[in-house]
């Protein structure tokens, strides 16, 4: 459990970091104080145990990232911003999970597992979150439509072969 402690307080504090620095750095003092306060919400709700408070607060990080883009931020730093965000409510709910419980046989193993699925999935999202933010396309509504289809139906595949 200090293994997620110590990643659990790095990346809300990364998040914070970042988020923070970055309207801090185009003169948005009261937004960077509004990161701040959503953080010391965060931290609240981790010291009570409420996890009802990490989602609001991920909501509230996702939404002040998304606005300060909008602003002229960096969009690097909104995006890490949300992946280490995220990442924070990730363990927040493993935390909550575990402590729910009075045993989990092979606990370090299952920990262990969760945070490399996690480190997999953070990496993989990074990676095309920047691609994506470095490249421009000019598509129509209906490529877009139709693409949107296509992943829905090879979501639906996917959901079959997995109950079967």
């Amino acid at each position: 459990m200090k293994l997620l402690s110590i990643l659990r307080w790095g990346s809300l504090s990364s998040a914070t970091v970042l988020l923070a620095g970055a309207y801090v750095l185009m003169n948005g003092w009261a937004y960077a104080g509004a990161v701040l306060a959503i953080a010391a919400l965060w931290t609240l709700g981790q010291q009570r145990g409420v996890l009802a408070l990490a989602s609001v607060s991920l909501v509230g990080m996702a939404a002040l990232a998304a606005f300060g883009v909008a602003q002229g931020i960096s969009q690097a730093a909104a995006l890490l911003a949300c992946v280490f965000a995220l990442t924070t409510w990730d363990i927040d709910r493993l935390v909550h999970r575990l402590s729910s419980v009075d045993h989990v046989e092979h606990r370090d193993t299952l920990i262990h597992g969760h945070l490399y699925q996690l480190a997999v999935v953070v990496g993989l999202g990074m990676i095309v979150g920047l691609i994506s933010g470095a490249l421009r396309l000019n598509i129509s509504f209906g490529v877009v439509l139709g693409l949107g289809l296509l992943a829905l139906w090879a979501l639906s595949r996917l959901a079959r072969s997995a109950k079967q």
